[in-house]
């Protein structure tokens, strides 16, 4: 008799795979059970790898996200270019190697970030795989991130009468010294419109206004 089974559980949890393997494993010492893992990034793991990153490396990976999928080692250095990187990197693959033994995610999984250099340890910079950025853009962009931050003080501080659109939030980040894609900058004004932070008066265009009740 052979018996064929063909299990798929959509956005599975660590009980679930847990469980599965529970249910298998009368039939794994047989070699008759294979159990595979999806390993595609979605919005929650991306989101769950970023937080549990350490704070210099998720300055890494904002600022990649914030500047279209790349940023070069000197935008990371500081006002004046002298900030050792040194260690900055480390927690990227730590976690990623923490996903995994944890069972957040599997071995499957591909680096969000990658370095970038000529090789023999000199890293000029680092980027999202560009697959994966629409993920994490979406994902990390709207966490409490410090461009997130600057544009809500902006928006509360120049109060009801100004109307945000991109172009406006794009200028922010840059005299702040925050270079920011547009599409990362839309990614923060729509998350910010569903905090209830700023609304949309006219549903057919897309421009703010801080809302009635926060300007209080």
């Amino acid at each position: 008799m052979k018996i064929t089974l063909r299990l798929t559980i959509e956005a599975a949890t660590e009980e679930d795979l847990a469980r599965a393997q529970a249910f298998l494993a009368p039939y794994a010492n047989a070699g008759a059970v294979t159990v595979e893992q999806d390993g595609t990034w979605t919005a929650d793991l991306a989101e769950r790898y970023y937080l549990a990153l350490p704070p210099r490396s998720q300055r890494i990976l904002e600022e990649a996200l914030g500047r279209g999928g790349r940023v070069a080692a000197d935008d990371l250095r500081g006002d004046d270019g002298t900030d050792s990187l040194k260690g900055w990197s480390n927690g990227l693959t730590r976690t990623l190697n923490r996903g995994i033994n944890e069972g957040w995610w599997p071995s499957t999984m591909k680096a969000p970030v990658e370095a970038q250099g000529p090789g023999f340890g000199k890293v000029v910079g680092y980027k999202v795989p560009a697959e994966l950025y629409d993920t994490f853009a979406a994902a990390v962009l709207p966490l409490p991130t410090r461009r997130r931050a600057v544009l809500s003080s902006e928006i509360t501080g120049r109060g009801p009468e100004v109307r945000w659109d991109t172009q406006l939030a794009f200028e922010v980040f840059l005299a702040h010294g925050l270079d920011t894609t547009r599409q990362g900058t839309e990614i923060i004004l729509r998350h910010l419109a569903d905090t209830g932070l700023i609304h949309r008066p006219d549903p057919e265009r897309a421009v703010y206004r801080l809302a009635a009740e926060t300007s209080q």
